[in-house]
């Protein structure tokens, strides 16, 4: 697919509603390739052919496209959720298409951090580059994957403690169950990616792991849909270090449909309100399936 590379005379200037663009083009003969990057891309593309300005609509009813707008302005996500003033697992849901829209304050914000310092939309290339450099620096730092997302500690003293944080009532009924049944298992195990995430049960030991409960208890409407989010971030990490790795999530609560698709993207099994016992049967049969 040939298209045509933007080269922008930059004079922008900036208004209530719209960042106007004075620019020009050329035929430059990129091959842009199909896949969703790509596809991003070319439509942030043809959203400026068509027009002498980028409007607000550009990203509000498309938030995926915010990746692209985060590489024109060479930007990691914490950086940018910091320039924005929202958590980097705001930027990450975005992206990532848990979120639906974005606002118009939000997507105005970006448009004038644009148009402030006199940046384009790179050619592809030059995007693709970008977006695999930082995704080497970037490991998900910050206060919201601190706090929320990871679960995860550093070496020392908080790992240790993370360790030995008693069980909740949930965890508790199903400590007893596999006891009962003679599972081999380890309470609050470690998996380590390149960082280290402390889980609620690994299978048989997080020396070998082959199965991870990740176990939640879900309250507020709005805590669980970020809550599944953290949830989601964590499997993915996991699955990107150990691909055959088996992950069950555990739900006590009701999900909706949205929040029930983020964890059933990332998880082999999700699991709401379950018994010990039908728990302890997925178990089973998802250890089977690794042998």
């Amino acid at each position: 697919m040939k298209l045509e590379s933007l080269v922008i005379a930059c004079h922008q200037t900036v208004t209530s509603r719209k960042v106007y663009i004075n620019h020009r083009y050329y035929i430059s003969g990129d091959y842009i390739p199909n896949n969703p990057f790509a596809t991003l891309y070319e439509e942030v593309m043809q959203a400026q052919h068509t027009s002498d300005y980028f409007e607000p609509e550009v990203l509000e009813n498309y938030p995926r496209r915010l990746l692209i707008f985060r590489l024109a302005l060479n930007m990691d996500q914490r950086k940018l959720a910091r320039k924005l003033g929202v958590s980097q697992g705001t930027i990450w849901a975005i992206e990532s298409g848990y979120k639906k829209q974005i606002k118009t304050k939000t997507a105005l914000k970006i448009l004038n951090l644009m148009a402030a310092n006199n940046i384009r939309i790179p050619d592809y290339q030059t995007l693709l580059n970008r977006y695999s450099n930082i995704a080497e620096r970037g490991k998900f730092h910050g206060e919201y994957a601190r706090r929320m997302a990871n679960k995860a500690v550093s070496l020392g003293s908080g790992i240790k403690s993370a360790i030995l944080k008693k069980p909740t009532a949930q965890e508790a009924i199903l400590l007893k169950e596999l006891t009962k049944q003679g599972i081999a298992f380890q309470f609050h195990g470690v998996i380590v990616t390149p960082r280290k995430f402390v889980v609620d049960f690994v299978f048989p030991s997080d020396k070998s792991p082959k199965v991870v409960i990740e176990m939640k208890d879900l309250k507020s409407n709005y805590r669980k849909r970020m809550q599944a989010i953290d949830l989601a971030y964590r499997a993915l990490k996991m699955h990107q270090s150990h691909p055959n790795l088996k992950l069950i999530a555990v739900v006590d609560g009701t999900l909706q449909d949205d929040a029930l698709g983020i964890l059933k993207d990332e998880y082999d099994k999700v699991l709401q309100n379950p018994s010990s016992r039908e728990v302890v049967k997925v178990v089973k049969g998802l250890i089977g399936s690794t042998v």
